[in-house]
């Protein structure tokens, strides 16, 4: 079966969730007998949707992990259009859903005509609001191919309620949700309830029985301190300003605490980073895969209160080293994480509920201990990727088989 899988960046880019779960279900399904095809925008970094200056992968076609993957350019000459007409609408209270949907994620429209022109016997793109899953579901109607949708779909923010987004939605042939509560809002927005299934992201357990929490103590310095981690961009939609200020609150109830803040920085994060002088920080940028799995290792509890996800991948892997998790009431989030069972879950944007949380985790391992371990038999039972793989390929086979 010769699948294309579209996404908006690949390997060798540090991948984002919903680029790591294209790169899971393409290795995992080359396996099981899959001609696979991984087809993308050459960005390096979320930066270079926008600019033509940062950083490309020059390689437009390559095989990874036996995958092969197919790059195609950012056309910016195109992009500046719209761009620089919603930049124009913006200072009026009109808003355009084309110009949002065209300005949205890589501007890869030749990705439309090697779809439309190819032979794949299916095509599977993620995630919203990007333009690119725009242009490959455009394609997909052109060539007569069936065509799923993993929307990944973030509740809280405006821009996945685009009128052409919800076209893919009503006119698919598969939608592939990751909880209950995502699948009921995509219905709503007119998704056909017979199409839309939930299939909860996978995780390789055994890929983090190496993981090593004393190496990552050892290497910062940090051998006598309990670790409060948090992994994503370091932005205000993400709760990474949020975790910022409830540190020095903590901080001041247990002072040999300290915040791992691993992500991309913007400058609202150095300015807020600025105005707190009293929190132990270790600020990085991206690091590689093992350093990451051993920061999980080391730490006491996983946080990030977040409002632009529709699952988490971190939460699983913070749950696979046995962490709890705390993360924000909204959006899919209760479907995520079992308050008070494998996790905790605090309002969004409230930092002294979130460090009071904190401090009640810290102060008290034994439910420490429950909630991480809690998380640890789910991702054992609901979560391997051998059952994530198990329902992907059941639905790519009924969709195939039902447009025969």
């Amino acid at each position: 079966m010769r699948v294309a899988h579209i996404v908006q960046r690949y390997l060798p880019a540090p991948l984002s969730g919903s680029e790591r779960y294209v790169q899971l279900i393409s290795e995992g399904l080359l396996k099981r007998g899959y001609e696979v095809e991984v087809l993308t925008s050459n960005a390096y970094d979320w930066d270079a949707f926008i600019f033509p200056f940062k950083k490309k992968i020059q390689r437009r076609e390559e095989v990874l992990n036996n995958v092969r993957v197919r790059r195609f350019p950012i056309r910016y000459e195109i992009y500046a259009v719209p761009a620089l007409m919603r930049k124009v609408l913006s200072k009026t209270s009109a808003r355009n859903d084309l110009l949002t949907l065209l300005t949205s994620g890589p501007f890869v429209p030749d990705i439309y005509f090697h779809i439309k022109n190819s032979n794949y016997e299916l095509v599977h793109a993620t995630p919203f609001p990007f333009t690119i899953v725009w242009f490959s579901w455009l394609a997909s109607r052109k060539a007569g191919i069936p065509f799923i949708v993993t929307p990944l779909f973030h509740l809280e923010l405006g821009q996945y309620y685009n009128h052409y987004l919800k076209q893919i939605l009503m006119n698919c042939e598969g939608v592939i949700a990751l909880t209950n509560i995502e699948r009921k809002r995509l219905i709503a927005l007119g998704a056909p309830p017979s199409k839309v299934r939930v299939i909860p992201l996978g995780i390789k357990v055994d890929e983090y029985k190496d993981a090593d929490g004393e190496r990552f103590r050892k290497k910062y310095r940090l051998e006598n301190y309990h670790i409060i981690l948090y992994i994503a961009p370091k932005i205000s939609e993400k709760g990474g300003l949020q975790v910022l200020r409830a540190m020095s609150l903590v901080q001041k109830h247990i002072p040999n605490v300290a915040l791992i803040a691993i992500g991309r920085r913007n400058n609202q994060w150095i300015r807020e980073r600025a105005k707190i002088k009293n929190v132990n920080i270790i600020d990085l940028e991206w690091i590689n895969e093992n350093e990451k799995k051993d920061a999980f290792a080391a730490c006491d509890i996983f946080v990030m209160p977040s409002k632009a996800d529709s699952y988490g991948f971190v939460y699983l892997e913070a749950w696979t080293m046995g962490k709890p998790v705390i993360g924000a009431k909204v959006g899919t989030m209760p479907d995520v994480i079992r308050d008070g069972v494998d996790g905790l879950l605090v309002e969004f944007g409230n930092e002294i509920e979130l460090a009071q949380k904190i401090i009640l985790l810290l102060q008290n391992r034994s439910l420490r201990e429950k909630l991480g371990l809690n998380g640890k038999l789910r991702v054992i039972e609901e979560h391997s990727l051998e059952k994530m793989l198990n329902n992907v390929d059941f639905i790519y086979r009924q969709v195939i088989n039902t447009c025969r």
